[in-house]
């Protein structure tokens, strides 16, 4: 039983590692970038990771606190959370991205051992206000997915 737990417990760390491992790989593209204004069109271009889906506008998907009205919605399936973004802002269209590539395909009970704080180095990179809108997804997304 003990030999189980601790296969069950090796697998999980290793699904948790391979989330910061892709935010660590956003952080060293980040890293890289010259000037601020090139670092302004990156995160832009993010936002190619959240297609935006006008579908799920509605008030219980609403991301309070963004710089930009943002709207998030998940699924879950067999490969984990697929979140649904709509933005009316690039800026918020490409922190929304940065947050798909990180935790999407992780399962509800993943996403949730997620320690937040792991995104402070890649919030250096942006402005404050976009730091408020990755701020606010992030916690839209633990409110909505819920506590273990």
């Amino acid at each position: 039983m003990l030999g189980l737990f601790l296969t069950n417990y090796y697998n999980y760390c290793i699904i948790i590692s391979m989330a910061l491992l892709t935010l660590t790989a956003i952080i060293d593209q980040a890293k890289k970038i010259p000037d601020r204004d090139n670092l302004a069109q990156w995160i832009r271009d993010q936002g190619k990771y959240a297609p935006n889906n006008t579908s799920i506008r509605d008030m219980k998907n609403f991301v309070p606190g963004c710089e930009h009205p943002v709207w998030i919605s998940y699924t879950l399936n067999g490969s984990g959370v697929n979140f649904d973004i709509s933005c009316d802002g690039a800026d918020s269209q490409g922190v929304a991205g940065i947050v798909v590539q990180a935790l999407g395909g992780l399962t509800a009970r993943e996403t949730r051992a997620i320690n937040f704080a792991e995104f402070r180095e890649i919030a250096r990179y942006l402005n404050n206000r976009q730091q408020r809108t990755l701020n606010a997804i992030l916690n839209k997304i633990k409110d909505t997915i819920g506590d273990p």
